[in-house]
């Protein structure tokens, strides 16, 4: 079996470097940071869909840009790992399970975070979108790592937290496990197959949908 991760709200809180980086992209482009409450909300959707519905108006794109921009330099690096999340990880490639992330934010930096938070030795992959993409597709996303990790639909599941993580899951028949400690809402994780409390419940999920048959198995 493979598991397909979402990173933030699932196996990291971003929550730190993205409040300042938001904090930044405002300050940026002239116009009042509209708090972290707001800005917490929105952590895991399309980027540009943020600076829109924080009210940038035509500065959005800017905003978003200037965000990226900060990112890359530092805001990649305030983020850590959630209880357990690791462990998680080990215990799976322990049992055999392809490891893969699939983040909607320039590959590039999927590859810093997974290397600063120690994780990428027990990835298969990561995949994220091009650098100049603002609004990109989770679902294409999600197409790109079934793809370039050679995993068939039927033997992957999907963990994430928003619903934008539960429709690409959808989109390409995974299974979708939905990450309740992460900024999704409990109407977000409709449709899950399972809805885990916790990284530290997550391993124990996982296996509980694994597919493969068991040595000394019964025909």
């Amino acid at each position: 079996m493979n598991a397909l991760f979402d990173l933030d709200g699932t196996l990291c809180d971003p929550r730190e470097g993205i409040v300042h980086g938001f904090r930044h992209a405002f300050d940026a482009v002239g116009l009042p940071f509209p708090g972290e409450p707001g800005v917490c909300a929105l952590i895991g959707r399309p980027l540009l869909d943020c600076f829109v519905e924080l009210g940038c108006g035509d500065a959005a794109p800017e905003a978003a840009r200037r965000f990226q921009a900060f990112f890359e330099g530092r805001g990649y690096a305030e983020g850590c790992l959630y209880e357990g999340a690791l462990e998680c990880l080990q215990a799976l490639r322990r049992d055999g399970w392809g490891l893969g992330l699939a983040r909607a934010k320039p590959g590039f930096a999927v590859r810093f975070v997974a290397e600063d938070l120690g994780i990428l030795p027990w990835l298969d992959g990561l995949y994220g979108c091009e650098a100049q993409d603002l609004n990109p597709d989770k679902s294409v996303i999600v197409a790109a790592a079934l793809a370039g990790l050679g995993w068939s639909a039927a033997d992957t599941v999907y963990i994430g937290d928003r619903v934008q993580d539960r429709d690409a899951a959808r989109a390409h028949g995974l299974e979708f496990v939905a990450a309740a400690w992460g900024f999704g809402s409990a109407s977000e994780h409709k449709g899950a197959a399972a809805v885990a409390a916790g990284p530290r419940d997550l391993e124990a999920l996982l296996r509980s949908l694994d597919r493969r048959p068991r040595p000394g198995a019964g025909a």
